[in-house]
């Protein structure tokens, strides 16, 4: 069986943040996924330790723009691509 990490790929789910929330603040974007600012923020920065839940990719791939999807969002969490970058 394999062992979940609380790791994942902060850069990666960085960028896919900044391109999802489009011409928007990242507060504007928060506030669209009904999310507080300060945890999608501490995303957006690469502060938060533990791997997003898919509920909260979930919202940010249900309000993204520039055809940013739940996939992309499962990427960046994935064990798989951790220390790649």
């Amino acid at each position: 069986m394999a062992r979940k990490s609380k790791h994942f790929n902060k850069k990666i789910l960085a960028m896919l943040i900044d391109k999802a929330k489009g011409e928007r603040t990242t507060r504007a974007f928060a506030h669209d996924c009904g999310i507080s600012y300060v945890q999608l923020h501490k995303l957006e920065i690469g502060a938060q330790e533990n791997a997003p839940g898919i509920k909260l990719l979930t919202k940010l791939a249900e309000n993204s723009e520039n055809g940013v999807e739940l996939e992309d969002f499962l990427f960046a969490r994935s064990e798989e691509h951790t220390s790649e970058l």
